[in-house]
């Protein structure tokens, strides 16, 4: 997973990646945080049925900020809730191309959707 996500720092050709069911943790999320932080072709991720932790998720979650060319995000089944809510919903403020995310089936609570909707 690192060595996908380092891979993927320069190439700006390749406009989907789908690293679903690869049971990424921390170090493979703050590699892909990495990655996004700095890709300008990537436009569709999906990272689904990955049990992401919250200290990994966070670093991913905050390069969507900068990211600027991501337009299709899928974390369904990655265990995202509570403090990944409040920094995803701190980056989808400054960030202006996300249209498609998909939270299904995480232990979202309330007071999760309504960071990410207000």
């Amino acid at each position: 997973r690192k060595a996908i996500a380092g891979g993927m720092v320069g190439n700006d050709s390749l406009t989907e990646l789908d690293v679903s069911w690869n049971k990424m943790r921390a170090k493979g999320c703050e590699a892909f945080g990495k990655m996004l932080a700095v890709n300008t072709g990537l436009i569709s991720l999906n990272i689904s049925f990955n049990g992401l932790d919250s200290l990994g998720s966070v670093a991913f979650v905050k390069a969507i900020k900068t990211n600027q060319q991501l337009v299709n995000l899928n974390l369904i089944n990655t265990r995202f809730a509570g403090s990944q809510c409040k920094e995803l919903a701190k980056s989808l403020a400054a960030n202006t191309t996300l249209k498609i995310l998909k939270l299904g089936n995480n232990p979202l609570k309330e007071a999760d959707l309504d960071l990410l909707l207000n």
